[in-house]
């Protein structure tokens, strides 16, 4: 069992940001740090389920990296 979820990377992101959202796609968690990892809450409360996560960010040449799965 993963306590808390974020991609993970080899080098350090720019321009980072992550969204996750719930099975309706209402956003139950955003980030603009790498750093702040998503415990699983929503309101305080860890709510089983499917959810959608969009993570955009620029690598180290500036290049848009864009990448989406569901945890």
């Amino acid at each position: 069992i993963n306590d808390m979820f974020a991609p993970s990377f080899s080098r350090q992101p720019k321009d980072y940001k992550l969204l996750i959202f719930d099975s309706y796609e209402k956003l139950v968690f955003s980030s603009n740090s790498p750093q702040k990892q998503w415990d699983g809450k929503i309101n305080g409360v860890i709510t089983q389920g499917t959810y959608q996560w969009n993570v955009v960010y620029k690598d180290n040449d500036g290049s848009i990296v864009k990448k989406s799965g569901q945890v």
